[in-house]
């Protein structure tokens, strides 16, 4: 608890529907008040207090490429804030109402952060999540977007056909953006060979900068940052190594 005490924490909420663009305070927005209330309790608890709030709206995020201001605080604090804590009320939320596609995806970014990211509702850091409430949180809810989407309909006795289906078109789907990502990924290491010519040494965020400048975008067509260069080379470098 030492760790928390006369803190700033960076309170975060996440909405998933009501009015997109409004000009309300965050707490009369539908969906905001509850997490505010909860997050500030947490912190009157943690001696603390809430030096900002931080809002993404996506009705179902494409995983951390939707939710831009959550990255932005998250690499914020982690390279300029080695105690900073980010609070979330559920982090559930976001998996809840992300595709289903991008829920791998969500969960590994999440992970980059999981010394920060402090869920209320379970009273702890991402990073002492167990295995089985890791799981029970990517998947929390009777009818979270993934078992809708994977649930075949009982009163359809041709079902499991349109499932198999399904799984292949994922699996298509899958390889497509595979293919994908590292074509995107070849071009950061191109543009890491040509600035480090001279065998010195660039940091990830330096090449993220460059790669901004230059209008690379990722596989997803967002920015580059310090998180995705470093997934970027990662996965060429393993793929290298099979």
């Amino acid at each position: 608890m030492s760790d928390f005490m006369k803190k700033q924490f960076v309170g975060y909420v996440f909405l998933s529907h009501g009015p997109r663009h409004t000009t309300a305070p965050l707490i009369e927005r539908a969906g905001a008040k509850k997490q505010i209330q909860i997050i500030e309790r947490a912190t009157a608890m943690l001696d603390g207090e809430v030096g900002s709030w931080i809002c993404d709206y996506a009705r179902s995020p494409n995983g951390m490429e939707s939710l831009g201001n959550l990255r932005t605080a998250l690499e914020h604090l982690q390279k300029h804030d080695a105690k900073g804590r980010l609070l979330v009320e559920d982090i559930g939320r976001l998996f809840k109402q992300c595709k289903p596609d991008f829920l791998p995806s969500l969960f590994n970014d999440l992970n980059c952060f999981s010394e920060i990211i402090l869920d209320l509702k379970r009273g702890k850091l991402l990073k002492e999540f167990t295995q089985d409430e890791m799981k029970s949180v990517t998947f929390s809810g009777q009818n979270t977007a993934a078992e809708r989407f994977f649930k075949p309909s009982s009163d359809n006795k041709h079902s499991a056909r349109p499932e198999t289906n399904s799984t292949k078109a994922r699996a298509i789907s899958a390889k497509a953006r595979s293919m994908q990502a590292d074509k995107y990924a070849n071009a950061i290491i191109d543009l890491r060979d040509e600035v480090s010519a001279d065998n010195s040494p660039i940091s990830n965020s330096e090449l993220a900068r460059l790669a901004n400048k230059r209008g690379l975008k990722t596989s997803r067509g967002g920015n580059w940052s310090d998180v995705s260069v470093r997934r970027a080379l990662e996965r060429l470098s393993t793929k290298s190594k099979a």
